[in-house]
């Protein structure tokens, strides 16, 4: 009589068919039941894989969310970190610490303006530059007071302050001049970044910024002095071609040294044949080739 053998559901979990409704023990299984064991084996591994998976899945969620929540807190702080470093330089409060380096200067020794507008004038003459410090230490005003009375007649480029309230000024006279585009450039993205600290500038440039000329209006020639040489050599070559264009370069360089020798022959006193021996050379170089056979 053969030793009948029983499957321990907890021991082989993937084989907890055979003991199922039928009774049947492994000596007895036909391939039939073989197979049905191993599709329950298959979908018992799907169903643990499937369960796997969504454990994972919400591990992965949960540390995903932890990570958004971490990143918002981290992008909260640099932006209150970013308001109160811009709040810090455009409050216009001095440090408690703050020494006028003009107290201990020789050029302020000895020197004072009955007002803030005498400051501005005498920093202009004795420094040839808008101090800020200068004319504090010299009209007796606090800098913030001096800087609110002279808005207008200066103004503090964006390019120049490293942050600090007080450096930068220019007069109105030196600020709303030159590359205006450029400064106006500056002064929006400085005005963006510091919420509104520089809007006085983009105004002032506004007012006195000429207006936007379209490229067809432009007027231009080939001899306007603010057209450089490449852009007019780039042009006649796209009109040419870049053969004849070295040709007409030739041309134009002989009739240059031509006309020069000529010039220099006249003031020399060299008989009058000399003088239009160059210029019947480019009158020469200018006419249409002849044929040869003529």
């Amino acid at each position: 009589m053969k030793k009948q053998t029983k499957i321990d559901p907890d021991q082989l979990s993937l084989f907890d068919i055979l003991v199922g409704a039928n009774g049947k023990h492994i000596e007895d299984f036909s391939s039939d039941d073989w197979l049905g064991v191993m599709e329950a084996a298959r979908n018992k591994y799907r169903a643990e894989r499937a369960k796997e998976e969504a454990i994972q899945a919400k591990r992965d969620a949960l540390l995903a969310k932890i990570k958004a929540e971490e990143d918002r807190r981290r992008k909260e702080e640099e932006i209150c970190r970013h308001d109160e470093h811009i709040a810090e330089v455009t409050c216009m409060d001095l440090p408690l610490d703050w020494n006028n380096q003009f107290s201990i200067d020789e050029r302020a020794t000895g020197i004072h303006a009955e007002s803030i507008s005498d400051g501005l004038v005498l920093s202009l003459t004795n420094l040839g530059a808008v101090d800020i410090e200068y004319i504090a230490q010299v009209s007796g005003y606090p800098c913030k007071e001096v800087i609110e009375t002279l808005k207008g007649s200066i103004y503090q480029n964006p390019e120049h302050w490293g942050e600090c309230f007080y450096k930068g000024w220019e007069t109105s006279d030196e600020y709303l001049c030159g590359n205006l585009m450029r400064k106006y450039k500056a002064a929006t993205e400085a005005n963006e970044i510091y919420s509104g600290y520089f809007s006085g500038n983009i105004r002032a440039i506004e007012a006195v910024l000429p207006a936007h000329v379209p490229a067809k209006d432009i007027y231009v020639t080939l001899g306007s002095p603010w057209v450089p040489p490449d852009v007019i050599d780039d042009f006649i070559e796209s009109l040419l071609g870049k053969s004849q264009f070295y040709d007409y370069r030739n041309l134009a360089l002989s009739e240059f040294a031509l006309g020069m020798e000529s010039l220099e022959r006249f003031i020399r006193n060299e008989p009058l044949y000399r003088v239009h021996e160059c210029v019947f050379v480019v009158l020469a170089l200018e006419s249409e080739p002849v044929d040869p056979r003529l």
